[in-house]
């Protein structure tokens, strides 16, 4: 499922980084419990949601957001791992409230 980028651009930063925050966190969630097609989905997601990101020209600087989707994709085709999970949930999470 690919997320409508007209919705998806007429978000703020803040609501976009939450909901990468989370996708994050579910599957942070999914891997405790072992659902690996749940944690594929979130990761999944997270990327078509980071790739939306970068299509936007309103977003000046994209280098935190290149480094992200970077991340993410090496936990979607590596290995997964929780702390990684809610370091970047976090993360993102810190960076929407200095958004405000």
């Amino acid at each position: 499922m690919t997320i409508s980028r007209e919705k998806w651009f007429a978000m703020s930063r803040k609501t976009r980084l939450g909901h990468i925050a989370v996708e994050l966190t579910r599957a942070e969630r999914a891997l405790a419990s072992f659902e690996e097609d749940k944690v594929t989905g979130a990761y999944e997601r997270i990327l078509d949601m980071l790739d939306a990101t970068l299509e936007d020209k309103e977003w000046e600087d994209k280098a935190n957001i290149f480094a992200l989707r970077d991340a993410v994709a090496t936990l979607y085709v590596n290995e997964n791992h929780s702390a990684i999970n809610r370091y970047l949930a976090k993360s993102l999470l810190k960076e929407a409230e200095l958004m405000s």
